[in-house]
């Protein structure tokens, strides 16, 4: 079980809506699915370096408590500290106790 006193990071899920504006152009705008109580898990050295190597760009684990009434997947992204965050792989741990979350910072261009 997670303890909640390491859960001290805000953290919004959110997913990608498709909608059309007057002139019939595809708008790209993000919904929050949830807002959950985070922490932040670095990755051990050497998949730090290789990522980042291989990304050029912030790699993130955020672990969160497992939740029934949300499915994440990596059509989805986190919000937090004011960057988005593209979710890159879902892990569940244990028997439905928490979900370790991979990210990679979202670069726009």
């Amino acid at each position: 079980m997670v303890a909640a006193g390491t859960l001290d990071r805000r953290i919004a899920i959110q997913r990608k809506t498709i909608t059309n504006d007057e002139y019939g152009q595809e708008v790209e705008t993000w919904a929050d699915l949830a807002e959950v109580w985070a922490a932040l898990k670095p990755l051990r050295g050497n998949e730090r370096f290789a990522v980042q190597q291989l990304l050029g760009t912030g790699v993130m684990t955020f672990l969160i408590r497992y939740r029934s009434d949300l499915q994440i997947g990596v059509e989805d992204r986190i919000e937090y500290d004011g960057r988005a965050w593209d979710i890159t792989d879902v892990r569940e741990l244990g028997r439905r106790e928490s979900w370790e979350i991979d990210a990679k910072a979202r670069v726009d261009a």
